[in-house]
């Protein structure tokens, strides 16, 4: 339950399900195809990699390349720390603080949706579920549901790397704070939070319209290796809100691939001599403003490695 709550906070690929415009892209892919991964210029060499924060066992068999660099460090960070401790807290972080319930905030359609949206994702399922939490954690929640139900053995692609880099006795840690990342989203006002729910209930209704899922659409992607069409998916723009929408990217993916640039190029000078590994959301890694173009302002260079 911890790990699907986390699952619930974590932003970068969240960012990119929240505002994704549901386009058609290839199917039936089985594997990863081209990795995203990035090798940074220092010695011995770091590596920057990008996930996709849904659980599915596609995406969680690593191809050889990432393996071998991962295997080649000797610390990991996700976007966040991902202990027991972090996750309980990013847990908490999604709990109504305000006294109101759900059905106290949404409008009588938006919850009937919810909850017809609910019923096909899983039978069982209800907005009773979410009646304590907050709204962006419903909107976040629903593709990670409709992935889950089909791989309910599955854990996301970051908990799977984060937990064996523990296992190997690799250093760990993070790129940002569990508060920074719960903030991004709190600062949205409630009837902006509804806009965004009613956004994704719309996509989801139009990718089944398409016989496909929102969370299919973005995993093809991934696995496609295509960094720059997940890149122009988040900038979409919500056709009934544009302003909206760019906030949203200014905020939850231009301003932080700053700061996770930041954060990354502290470490390597702070470590010198030491090979690292930085996973976070593949969404940071494409377009103009991508995490890669940050660290080269800061005085390191990337190239991306090649599937053999």
């Amino acid at each position: 339950m911890q790990q699907i709550n986390y699952l619930r906070s974590i932003l970068a690929m969240t960012a990119s399900l929240l505002l994704a415009s549901g386009s058609v892209c290839a199917r039936d892919l089985p594997a990863i195809q081209n990795p995203l991964l990035w090798k940074i210029n220092t010695s011995p060499p770091s590596w920057l990699f990008g996930t996709i924060h849904l659980p599915d066992e596609r995406v969680t068999t690593l191809p050889a390349e990432v393996q071998s660099a991962f295997d080649q460090s000797k610390a990991f960070y996700a976007e966040v720390p991902m202990d027991s401790r972090m996750l309980l807290r990013a847990t908490l972080g999604t709990l109504r603080n305000d006294q109101k319930t759900l059905k106290d905030v949404l409008p009588r359609k938006t919850l009937s949706r919810l909850q017809l949206r609910l019923k096909k994702i899983n039978p069982t399922l209800s907005a009773g579920a979410f009646i304590g939490m907050k709204t962006w954690d419903v909107t976040t929640s629903l593709a990670l549901l409709e992935n889950k139900s089909k791989h309910p053995q599955s854990i996301s692609l970051d908990l799977v790397l984060y937990q064996s880099a523990q296992m190997a006795g690799k250093r760990v840690g993070g790129l940002e704070s569990v508060e920074q990342q719960l903030g991004y989203l709190d600062q949205f006002s409630e009837q902006e939070q509804i806009e965004m729910l009613d956004n994704r209930l719309q996509q989801m209704d139009k990718a089944e319209k398409e016989h496909t899922t929102i969370s299919e659409i973005m995993i093809q992607w991934y696995l496609k290796g295509d960094v720059e069409n997940i890149h122009h998916i988040i900038e979409f723009p919500m056709p009934q809100n544009q302003a909206l929408q760019q906030r949203a990217v200014k905020s939850l993916i231009t301003n932080r691939n700053k700061t996770m640039a930041k954060s990354i190029a502290e470490i390597l000078r702070l470590h010198p001599g030491e090979s690292h590994f930085f996973a976070l959301g593949a969404a940071h890694l494409g377009g103009g403003n991508s995490v890669q173009n940050h660290l080269r302002k800061l005085g390191f260079t990337t190239e991306r490695v090649t599937a053999q």
